[in-house]
């Protein structure tokens, strides 16, 4: 295929000119890469970060969303990065110094990648941080496809930013969106930052209201030029329907080979060579020179490029560096979380003997240990060794007695020194007094001052293997310090629960009867808080509660320290899609607007709760009408438009000017058709025959004779003998000449006049029982139906304006027919019977139904044969 492409670009009003414009794009057609970039205006130098990401995607392309695959690419950007920025002594104002060293730049990225190109289809790679939007456009269908945000409210999140500081990147949670598509010479794509986008997929920020609105803001776009481009923004600025931001569009058409527009397309489906081979080198140096597995995980990267060059390397390997990587980056995490706060050893305490079993050997987490040790984290982990047998309770810790007397369970004990009498009686007078306080406070401040009880229990434990006469708890004591136990304990769990992050598991350890909230630093109170909050939106099914919880979280800060899992991220989606797809659609419930509404519905909403029976009725009216509408079938137009006269929903209906035509059309056309159908053609014994009655008669039958038709036929070529041969050949004849469009109509009404006459005499002579029993008349009728039910039944009937009852009736007829064909030389036999004359016994079934013919009433030219003209003009004109 090949390729033609154009950006478009303008800034921010406070930006003055291009050169302040924080948005960056690039494309190179002969590799197939296109990007854009929109750094975040609230960071320190997002037009540099801008750049420098646009830049390297193009030079080298993020080819998977890998996590530490993506960390690879990032960190590359990263160290351009620090290269290109004013270093932190040249910057004048004390402000910005202070931002610098702590923020980092942010920046959102969309990208599309060629990896397949063929004459007639190219497949592409899009991959997508953040809220700028690849959105594709199909010239032929006129549908818009929108990748990764679909709904403008979607815009309103903050969104997922690439940072230029590694110190802000978490590999787990600056995440890529990666989607394979097919496209083909209709298809149009526009890479746009965030306002462009959110313009389009609001149709054009509501300017444009019908059905196609997103279609034609798309093409809006689409068809712009540089030079129409900032008098475009400024306009939709004034009219509040793009917001003030750095505006950028990059537009790519294609094109088949065959053409001659554009330029050859390329592809790109790996790294180049000078790329994998510095890979593999810093790979290698850091595998077997460094031994730092966390640079050998994020070197490997996906595997991609260092699979195919180190054949040695095993997946035991690598998944062991991965978890060493993933430690490392849990244990910084939670060090920088904790720093500067009181408690920091005790809260890292825990961290460590969790994560230290895989760090304490590994290179990599050098400075950890060196920083974790300076800030009074024991870094040893010797198991905690045995208490004695009769000790009140396992859970209770040994803790410090004095300044140069420690026994703490978990730490190497120091040298044990005697105790002396004195200090004997010292800890069981400690023990006592803290006791007797925290037997008198109230709950709540037992949930907050237990540390004293459980030192002063600790203490007197740990000297008891000296001092066998030392104070015996009584129960009561024992029991008051197991529930100080249970304080701490819960205590603990919460701390640990909201150091792993788990909303779910915060929330439990929350709503434990011991929990409280006392020992917590306000931020990891307002973190149980947010947790809480969506764990119980969650259990209420409230997709409005779900989206309030996880707002709170993105702008309290918190999204770092509360670890959403896949199965969260999800729900929220969820959520957010269905309060989206019900926002459209109840916005289009009040334009009234049948089309719109049938339109607007999305299927996320089958069985969601907060559409009410109500609203889905409306919807199911209005899905009825779109598509009469769209079938352009006067029946289904007339007959749910009178469904919803009888409706409540009538006055709720808005119909456009041409829908209200339409309907008048077809309802005239049905009345039409039904006068029509209605002229009375025959009447015989006070029985009045329809035109509409030789119609349906002319359809069955032409359909049932074109079936024997293709049978004879088909029996015909089986036939060796003349005379078979010569019987089936009239057979068809005889067919044939029956619906020819000159005498079928004759014959239709000739056998509806028929009918009259056989149904009087069957009921006449009481044969209504020989017919159905002797005759079968039940079971070949179910036979002859098959003539008609075949796979196009339902198309036939409803093209044709017929029922069910139609075709029963008209195979009851014919049945008719050959049961008194039957039946008429019994009648004639009969001699107890005054049927026939004896003069008229020789009389044929079709020659006495001839000669009662004669009493029939033609409306139009008084006889049988001007009236079959007359049928055969208004049936078959010209025919």
């Amino acid at each position: 295929m090949r390729v033609q492409h154009k950006a478009l670009r303008y800034w921010k009003t406070e930006h003055k000119d291009l050169d302040g414009c924080q948005d960056a794009y690039e494309q190179d057609p002969a590799k197939g890469l296109f990007v854009v970039t929109d750094g975040a205006g609230t960071t320190l130098f997002p037009a540099i970060w801008a750049r420098i990401l646009a830049n390297h995607f193009v030079n080298t392309p993020l080819l998977s969303n890998d996590p530490f695959e993506v960390e690879w690419w990032v960190r590359q950007a990263q160290d351009e990065y620090k290269l290109r920025i004013p270093r932190i002594e040249q910057l004048q104002d004390w402000s910005i110094r202070q931002k610098a060293q702590n923020q980092s730049s942010d920046a959102t990225l969309a990208s599309v990648r060629f990896a397949v190109n063929a004459p007639a289809e190219a497949r592409a790679e899009l991959l997508v941080f953040g809220d700028s939007c690849v959105i594709i456009g199909n010239t032929l269908t006129r549908e818009v496809e929108s990748f990764v945000l679909q709904n403008p409210a979607e815009f309103a999140q903050a969104p997922i930013c690439i940072p230029s500081s590694l110190r802000f990147f978490n590999r787990y949670f600056h995440r890529c969106t990666l989607k394979s598509l097919t496209l083909r010479p209709e298809h149009v794509l526009i890479i746009a930052s965030d306002a462009v986008s959110k313009w389009i997929l609001s149709a054009g920020g509501g300017h444009y209201s019908n059905l196609d609105g997103v279609w034609e803001a798309f093409r809006v776009v689409e068809n712009l030029e540089r030079t129409s481009w900032p008098g475009f923004i400024e306009t939709c600025r004034d009219a509040r329907e793009m917001v003030n931001d750095d505006s950028t569009a990059l537009i790519i058409q294609l094109f088949a080979d065959s053409s001659e527009a554009g330029v050859p397309l390329g592809i790109t489906t790996s790294h180049n060579e000078a790329t994998i081979q510095a890979r593999k080198a810093a790979f290698e140096q850091a595998r077997q020179v460094e031994h730092n597995n966390e640079m050998v995980a994020i070197y490997y990267g996906d595997g991609q490029d260092i699979r195919p060059l180190t054949p040695d390397i095993t997946a035991q390997e690598i998944a062991y560096s991965h978890e060493v990587a993933d430690a490392l980056r849990e244990v910084l995490h939670l060090f920088r979380q904790a720093q500067n706060s009181p408690g920091l050893a005790a809260r890292m305490q825990p961290v460590w003997q969790q994560y230290g079993p895989i760090l304490q050997h590994e290179q990599c987490a050098e400075n950890i240990r060196k920083t974790l040790l300076r800030n009074g984290v024991n870094l040893s982990l010797t198991p905690p060794q045995q208490q004695s047998q009769e000790s009140i309770t396992p859970a209770i810790p040994m803790i410090p007695v004095s300044s140069d007397k420690l026994y703490l369970a978990g730490q190497p004990r120091i040298q044990e020194q005697q105790l002396d009498q004195q200090e004997k009686k010292d800890l069981e007078l400690n023990f006592l007094k803290a006791y007797a306080s925290y037997s008198g406070m109230s709950e709540e401040d037992k949930q907050e001052h237990y540390e004293d009880l459980l030192s002063a229990a600790a203490a007197l434990e740990a000297a008891r293997a000296r001092y066998t006469d030392i104070y015996n708890f009584l129960d009561m004591q024992k029991q008051l310090v197991a529930v100080a136990h249970n304080y701490k304990q819960a205590t603990e769990q919460l701390q640990k629960a909201l150091l792993q992050g788990n909303i779910v598991q915060i929330t439990a350890a929350y709503h434990s009867p011991h929990a409280s909230l006392k020992h917590l630093t306000p931020a990891e109170i307002q973190r149980v808080h947010l947790a809480q909050l969506l764990v119980n939106a969650y259990n209420n099914d409230d997709d409005k509660a779900i989206l309030i919880a996880s707002d709170e979280i993105l702008q309290s800060g918190n999204q770092q320290f509360l670890n959403l899992t896949q199965q969260d991220q999800a729900r929220i989606d969820l959520a957010r899609q269905r309060l989206a797809a019900l926002h459209d659609f109840e916005h289009a419930l009040q334009s009234g607007r049948l089309q719109q509404i049938a339109a607007r519905y999305h299927p996320i909403l089958d069985t969601y709760k907060e559409l009410g029976d109500s609203e889905r009725d409306f919807l199911h009216i209005a899905q009825e009408f779109a598509v009469a509408f769209s079938a352009d079938d006067d029946e289904a137009i007339a007959a749910v438009h009178e469904k919803l006269q009888r409706s409540f929903h009538h006055d709720n209906v808005a119909f456009t000017t041409e829908e209200r035509r339409r309907i008048e059309r077809a309802e005239a056309a049905i009345q039409a058709r039904q006068r029509f159908d209605a002229q009375i053609v025959a009447k015989v014994k006070e029985i009045t025959i329809t035109l509409g009655e030789v119609r349906k008669v002319c359809i069955l039958q032409k359909r049932f004779y074109l079936y024997w038709i293709e049978r004879y036929k088909n029996e015909l070529t089986a036939l060796t003998f003349g005379i078979d041969q010569d019987e089936k050949i009239r057979q068809i004849d005889s067919a044939r000449a029956y619906i020819d469009p000159k005498k079928i109509a004759g014959n239709a009404l000739k056998e509806l006049t028929n009918d009259v006459f056989i149904r009087e005499k069957i009921e006449v002579a009481n044969a209504q029982a020989l017919f159905l029993n002797e005759f079968n008349a039940e079971a070949q009728q179910r036979s002859y139906l098959e003539f008609f039910q075949a796979s196009d039944y339902p198309t036939f009937l409803k093209s044709n304006r017929l029922s069910d009852d139609d075709v029963i009736r008209m195979t009851r007829l014919f049945l008719r027919y050959l049961f008194f064909k039957q039946y008429f030389s019994k009648l004639v036999k009969d001699t107890s019977s005054n049927f026939l004359p004896p003069f008229k016994k020789s009389l044929t079934p079709d020659e006495w139904l001839g000669r009662q013919r004669k009493e029939v009433a033609y409306e139009h030219g008084g006889n049988f044969e001007h009236t079959s003209q007359w049928l055969t003009e208004q049936l078959y004109p010209g025919g």
